[in-house]
């Protein structure tokens, strides 16, 4: 026992507790512990690098590269790994706030719109491309139609 670190360590501990079930449901709750980013992850892919128009489908790259990503964290130490996890979580953090500063001007602009719309006491104010004409972008396709903020 002396011997046993982490997640071995912690399967032996609760199969004292709870039998043979202890073991097996650690097992469990870690893989949906691990599961569950990849899936998240998955997911911001199919948001975000699926409307990204490219001539290469840029969601099949970025899967690939999360695939591998699982791969080698199965294979390499479990120190690496974390390590690892820290580096890419904190640049995605970091990609996150510099997107935030590019989006500041957009966000600005149609929180104006809504805020100019329930001023003029519009019941429910509406979101197009054609009422903020400095947003005029391709970008913006998907405001095209109107979008009321209530359902």
């Amino acid at each position: 026992m002396e011997s046993l670190q982490g997640i071995a360590l912690l399967q032996f501990a609760m199969a004292g507790h709870l039998g043979a079930f202890g073991g097996g449901f650690i097992t469990l709750c870690v893989l949906l512990f691990a599961y569950s980013p990849v899936l998240g992850n998955f997911f911001y892919i199919k948001a975000v690098a699926g409307s990204i128009n490219s001539p290469v489908k840029l969601e099949y790259i970025v899967i690939a590269m999360n695939l591998f990503m699982v791969i080698a964290d199965a294979l390499i130490n479990m120190p690496l790994a974390w390590n690892l996890g820290d580096f890419f979580m904190g640049f995605m953090a970091l990609m996150n706030i510099v997107v935030i500063f590019i989006m500041i001007k957009p966000a600005m602009i149609v929180l104006n719109d809504y805020e100019k719309q329930l001023k003029e006491e519009i019941k429910t104010p509406v979101y197009t491309v054609y009422r903020t004409p400095e947003l005029k972008h391709e970008a913006m396709q998907c405001w095209d139609k109107e979008v009321s903020t209530k359902n």
